[in-house]
């Protein structure tokens, strides 16, 4: 594939202007005979995920809820790119907005969230002072960074104290059968596929491992893996059950459109795995392999699997699951070498991120962006399969110019050919 081509010819959007839509063919204009036409972005898309190369690698700013950007990041790109602030969140707690159509365009996103309006129910309730607990009972505390910028951090976990599982089941749990969480889902998604864009649904609490301590307290619920395997199950069952209320009625609206459903649950650290492979095969595997076989039965999309951390022990165990797409590949954690990943799963999975937060994105050069960028497409462009996307959501601290580099250097070096 090509690498260090000029962008003259593509559409680049200069800083702080919009790209104009190209038709089919413009980035061939001035290039070699034999290059292939301008694909629209979902045919770009719809290649990668069927392993197969495209015109160019697909890039992706917001298309999921973990591969957003956070409010404060995103109004300062605005102010410097001259581009429309966030106007909607996935949801108040993670601060994560719903990129707008213009955004997109202006840094040659290719797809976009379809995604609940006005968070699907997940606004929280303010307690008063600075709490506020959100539909599953978990209170949650706002901090103000100043400038207009919050984060959240969980302060109670409501079934931190059950020790029966008469009290699991009993805890009020949030109703998804209200017509009002989905009210305007199908419209978004008529309006949506009459784009060229491809289409992914993604929703925030989705989390196939998360909800699970987010509810019982990290330390109680691994704890409980181990010491109270009962507890657990009831706490597992109940809570999936829940979760696929909601992923069903979901997937009955949108699930005809999409090209890409998306489910989540962090399952490593930086280091290491968050539980053992053998606990995670005997507790956790059979909740996420049912509920991608649900989601398989009301949409034909592609699953992606978000999971931070050194995952590598499980891979084998997500595709068995059913995962057709892995996100956010968190190149700096232990263990997730993008080259090797590519090597030994590259026939089986698709690559979606790679572009690192953590170090480069935040602390790097314009120069050190690129270089990032253009060296994860070699690794894992090659063939089809792969995303640009950063690491998770773009955080606060990431400058402006990096991440305008960053789409930049995904639209000049990704073509093939």
């Amino acid at each position: 594939m090509t690498a260090g081509r000029t962008g003259e010819g593509r559409g680049e959007a200069p800083r702080g202007r919009k790209a104009e839509p190209r038709g089919p063919g413009e980035a061939c204009r001035g290039r070699e005979p034999a290059c292939k036409p301008e694909l629209t972005s979902r045919e770009r898309v719809r290649l990668a995920l069927s392993h197969r190369e495209a015109d160019r690698v697909p890039l992706d700013f917001g298309g999921t809820d973990y591969t957003s950007i956070s409010r404060g990041a995103m109004m300062r790109l605005s102010a410097e790119a001259g581009l429309a602030e966030c106007r909607a969140l996935f949801s108040e707690t993670s601060q994560a907005c719903i990129v707008g159509a213009d955004a997109r365009r202006a840094l040659h996103g290719d797809i976009a969230a379809v995604t609940f309006v006005d968070n699907g129910g997940m606004r929280p309730r303010p307690l008063g002072g600075d709490l506020y607990r959100d539909e599953w009972g978990v209170t949650w505390r706002r901090i103000d960074h100043g400038g207009g910028v919050y984060g959240y951090e969980i302060t109670r976990h409501p079934l931190a104290d059950a020790s029966d599982p008469s009290e699991i089941e009993n805890h009020d749990w949030p109703d998804f059968t209200q017509a009002s969480i989905y009210a305007g889902l199908r419209d978004q998604v008529e309006q949506l596929r009459g784009t060229d864009y491809a289409l992914a649904g993604s929703y925030a609490m989705g989390s196939l491992f998360g909800v699970f301590w987010y509810l019982r307290g990290m330390d109680h619920f691994f704890m409980d893996l181990v010491m109270n395997p009962e507890l657990a199950h009831v706490l597992m069952s109940r809570s999936t059950e829940v979760l696929q209320q909601k992923m069903v009625r979901f997937l009955e609206q949108t699930g005809d459109a999409l090209d890409v459903f998306c489910l989540c649950g962090d399952l490593g650290t930086q280091q290491s795995l968050l539980i053992s492979p053998e606990l995670f095969r005997e507790m956790i595997k059979p909740y996420l392999k049912d509920a991608i076989a649900k989601a398989r039965s009301y949409t034909d999309a592609k699953i992606l699997y978000h999971t931070c951390g050194n995952v590598y022990p499980l891979v084998e165990d997500l595709i068995d699951c059913g995962v057709d797409i892995l996100n956010p590949v968190q190149v700096s954690a232990v263990g997730m070498d993008p080259a090797r990943l590519k090597q030994e799963f590259g026939d089986r999975l698709v690559f979606w991120g790679g572009i690192d937060t953590q170090h480069v994105l935040p602390e790097g050069s314009e120069t050190d962006v690129e270089a990032e960028v253009r060296l994860r497409i070699e690794q894992m462009g090659g063939g089809g399969g792969y995303v640009v996307a950063p690491v998770h959501n773009i955080q606060n601290d990431v400058p402006p110019r990096n991440i305008l580099a960053l789409y930049r250097a995904g639209l000049e070096h990704g073509w093939y050919g």
